[in-house]
C-alpha cells in the first residue's frame, strides 16, 4: 500500500506541475486540469488489471453463467460505499480509531476466507451451474457487495489514493473532486471486471477442466488474501503473548 501511495503522490505531482507550469499556453491552461485526472485514470486501470478477490468473483460468476452483471453490479456497490464513505471524511474516523479498522479487518477477512474455501472446496459446482437456488442474480449482486466492500484494502488504497490528487485550487470542493475520481475509478473496474467475467465465461465454461483449474486458482487467491489478513491483525497479539 505504501509503495501505490508513493506512486500516486509522484504521478499527482507531475500532472499538477504540469498544469500550473508555464510549458503550456495559457489559453489551453483550462485543459491541464484533465492532466490530473490523465495521470488518475492511469493509475486506476493499473490497480483494476491487477487480480484480486475481485477478479476471483468475476471468474467464479462467469463460470456460473449468466452471472457476470450482478456480481459486477455488486462489486461496484461495494466500492462506490467505501468511495463515499471516505470522500465525506467518515474515513478519517475509521483510520483513526484502530477498534474500529479491526473489526473491519476482521470482518472482511473473515468473509475472504470463507468465500474463498467454498472455491476450494467445490470448484465444479461453479463450473456446472448447480445450486440454483443459492446462486440467484441477487445472491451473486449481494456476493460482489461483501467482496469488494468489506475488503479492508479497497478502503486503505481510496483513502491512500483520492486525496493525492485532490487540488484545493480548484473550483470543485475536495469532496467533489474525490467523487469525481471515484467514479472515474469505478467507471475503469466495471469495464475491466465485464471483461474478465464473460471472458471466463466465453472461454471456461465449455471446457469442464480448465473451469475446475480457474475455480481452484480463484479460491486460492481469495483465501490467500483473507487468511494474509487474518495474520496481520493476529501476529501483534501473538508476538505480545509469546514475549
Amino acid at each position: 500500500m505504501k509503495i501505490w501511495k508513493h506512486i500516486a503522490g509522484h504521478t499527482a505531482y507531475y500532472a499538477s506541475h504540469q498544469a500550473q507550469s508555464g510549458f503550456f499556453p495559457q489559453k489551453r491552461r483550462q485543459i491541464m486540469d484533465f492532466t490530473i485526472i490523465g495521470a488518475f485514470w492511469a493509475l486506476s486501470i493499473l490497480l483494476s488489471l491487477t487480480p484480486g478477490p475481485d477478479w476471483a468473483c468475476c471468474i467464479a460468476a462467469g463460470l456460473k453463467g449468466h452471472r457476470v452483471m450482478p456480481a459486477v453490479a455488486g462489486l461496484i456497490t461495494g466500492h462506490t460505499v467505501v468511495m463515499l464513505t471516505v470522500a465525506f471524511g467518515a474515513g478519517r474516523i475509521l483510520a483513526g480509531s484502530p477498534a474500529l479498522m479491526t473489526a473491519l479487518t476482521a470482518a472482511g477477512a473473515i468473509y475472504l476466507l470463507w468465500f474463498g474455501v467454498g472455491m476450494l472446496r467445490h470448484p465444479g459446482r461453479i463450473a456446472q451451474g448447480n445450486g440454483a437456488r443459492a446462486d440467484t442474480r441477487k445472491s451473486w449482486w449481494l456476493r460482489g457487495a461483501c467482496v469488494s466492500g468489506l475488503n479492508p484494502k479497497v478502503f486503505l488504497l481510496f483513502f491512500a489514493l483520492l486525496p493525492q490528487f485532490v487540488r484545493p485550487s480548484l473550483p470543485l470542493s475536495p469532496e467533489l473532486q474525490m467523487i469525481t475520481l471515484g467514479a472515474i475509478h469505478l467507471a475503469t473496474c466495471a469495464m475491466i471486471y465485464l471483461g474478465v467475467g464473460f471472458g471466463a465465461e466465453f472461454l471456461l465454461r465449455s471446457r469442464a477442466s480448465l473451469a475446475v483449474l480457474a475455480g481452484r486458482v480463484s479460491g486460492v487467491v481469495v483465501t490467500f488474501v483473507g487468511a494474509s489478513l487474518i495474520y496481520e491483525q493476529a501476529s501483534p497479539w501473538v508476538r505480545g503473548f509469546l514475549a
